[in-house]
């Protein structure tokens, strides 16, 4: 059975023998490449439509109370996106990075979000 390079590196098949020249294996960079990219594209557009959160939408999403949610905002751990000059938003990815570093005592954070 025949494989493409490109299958047999995806695949990480370790049964299979490649004897490649250079032109196949500039072929299968880029392939690889033009996957890589369509995927960050794809997430990007994905990431664009996606609504923005309320300060209490956000609050509840991280496990603290909109008081906290303001504190993170001026002590620069989260970063709200202004639609006015009183209506902070908070993205997704915001939301989801702030979750993913270790809370600081000082907030008292629940765990659970």
């Amino acid at each position: 059975m025949e494989t493409s390079i490109f299958e047999a590196i995806v695949t990480g098949d370790a049964r299979v023998t490649l004897n490649v020249n250079a032109a196949d294996l500039r072929d299968a960079v880029i392939a690889m490449a033009e996957v890589a990219m369509n995927k960050a594209e794809r997430e990007a557009r994905e990431n664009r439509y996606k609504p923005a959160l309320t300060p209490k939408e956000a609050a509840a999403r991280i496990g603290c109370s909109t008081r906290t949610l303001r504190r993170l905002v001026v002590d620069g751990i989260i970063t709200p996106a202004q639609l006015g000059r009183k209506m902070p938003r908070f993205s997704e990815a915001e939301i989801e990075r702030a979750l993913s570093t270790p809370p600081m005592r000082k907030y008292k954070l629940k765990q659970n979000a």
